[in-house]
């Protein structure tokens, strides 16, 4: 049968469906995930979370990454796609690749570091500062208790996601 992940390409309509595909097929992709979690399409995933937390704000809360939550935010964001935001990702996905030879943390990480990359880019922030931050994160991961505490048993509820992306707020308001 269809895992959720890959369920989820039905309700997509066409030009969604493109945005995430040609997000998707990003060089940064080889960095990030093995073959064996590619072929399980968590980069289309991955893709759709990040364009949750993008489009986070004030009025609308997408944190949860629970399955009727990303179909809901599909529904929802479809009708009404930014494509400025989708070339900012690009230039952000963009820097990332050019910074890393590789990227390999746990995957619950990737679109929190997507985002990130977002922000500075959208802030026009050094992302070489950022680069820095996320190699430190990396390297530190193991022994990093206050985000390992969001990062257990049910990843995709609202207070687990709404930690990690709180911590690479603040990550990226320091920088």
């Amino acid at each position: 049968g269809l895992t959720n992940t890959q369920r989820r390409t039905t309700i997509e309509n066409d030009e969604f469906r493109k945005v995430v595909y040609s997000l998707t097929s990003h060089p940064i992709f080889e960095k990030v995930l093995s073959p064996a979690q590619r072929k399980k399409d968590l980069d289309r995933d991955m893709i759709r979370q990040t364009l949750m937390l993008i489009s986070t704000d004030k009025e609308h809360d997408y944190t949860s990454f629970r399955n009727a939550d990303i179909n809901n935010f599909i529904t929802l964001y479809q009708e009404n796609i930014d494509m400025s935001k989708i070339d900012t990702l690009k230039t952000a996905l963009d820097n990332l690749d050019k910074n890393f030879e590789e990227l390999k943390i746990n995957s619950t990480s990737i679109p929190m570091i997507f985002f990130a990359s977002y922000r500075v880019m959208k802030d026009k922030k050094s992302f070489a500062k950022l680069a820095v931050k996320i190699k430190e994160f990396i390297k530190t991961y193991d022994t990093n208790e206050e985000y390992k505490q969001y990062c257990t048993q049910g990843t995709g509820a609202s207070v687990n996601v709404r930690g990690r992306l709180d911590y690479w707020r603040s990550i990226v308001r320091e920088l």
